[in-house]
């Protein structure tokens, strides 16, 4: 293997210690809102309805930035149509911005999911009484999660023109694979940094700090956080579990 670039000693202490005095700090703040809260309780405007009614907001805003950027793809798409190959400067400029636009649209249509999904499992509940159940939740959280899967259409559809890629809107893992395979060298080797970059962080960092997070929960709730610790674990062994599958396939 070929010897990478790597920190000094110094820096590397460096950075621990920085850590270390960035979690203390945290850790401090965080001890001293948790007794404010054990003993006042939490502001009257601090309750799930007002989360919700935020959130929203926030998905919507989310969902509006998808909007703005599929235009503007769309837009940079039939520019790049429409210029002579002659102007290679004008060319190149727009195909990047193009694809940007795209993969911008992609992304804040993923996170307005991600972020509807929330709202409906926040929002809806149901309340199991002596001879029947009582079901509660928003109707505009299921009205703007299937006004979602309806734009994930156009946003396939998007891609499929821009990429020139017959992509289906619910694409299976394989198809996927395949979609990645077809990319040009350079996006591809760019999406393996990202994806090696999220899934080391995720395993060394984000996990483990979730673990000392819902501990020091557990700890100022004074109520273990069962629930919350499985599902970390299990995302945990997940990510671990599914390196045999690379190492089964390289080195068979």
């Amino acid at each position: 293997m070929k010897q990478g670039k790597q920190i000094s000693t110094k820096q590397r202490w460096m950075r621990n210690l920085t850590y270390l005095f960035l979690g203390a700090i945290f850790g401090a703040f965080y001890g001293f809102f948790g007794v404010l809260i054990s003993k006042f309780g939490l502001p009257p405007f601090v309750n799930l309805d007002n989360f919700l009614f935020c959130l929203r907001i926030i998905t919507f805003v989310i969902f509006a930035g998808t909007i703005y950027f599929g235009i503007k793809a769309n837009q940079k798409y039939h520019l790049y149509h429409s210029i002579s190959d002659e102007d290679e400067e004008h060319f190149d400029e727009l195909y990047k911005k193009m694809y940007r636009n795209l993969e911008y649209a992609t992304i804040s249509f993923n996170v307005a999911v991600s972020l509807t999904l929330l709202n409906l499992v926040l929002g809806f509940g149901v309340t199991f009484l002596e001879e029947s159940a009582v079901m509660y939740g928003s109707i505009l959280d299921v009205v703007f999660y299937v006004i979602l899967l309806i734009s994930q259409v156009f946003i396939v559809k998007l891609t499929q023109k821009i990429r020139d890629y017959k992509l289906s809107a619910f694409a299976t893992v394989k198809e996927m694979k395949d979609f990645a395979e077809a990319m040009d060298e350079g996006e591809k080797q760019a999406n393996y940094e990202m994806s090696f970059q999220i899934v080391f962080t995720l395993n060394q960092i984000v996990l483990p700090g979730l673990y000392l997070f819902l501990f020091v929960l557990s700890m100022l709730l004074q109520e273990r956080q069962i629930m919350a610790f499985l599902v970390v674990a299990f995302l945990h062994i997940y990510i671990n579990v599914m390196q045999v599958r690379m190492v089964r396939r390289y080195f068979k």
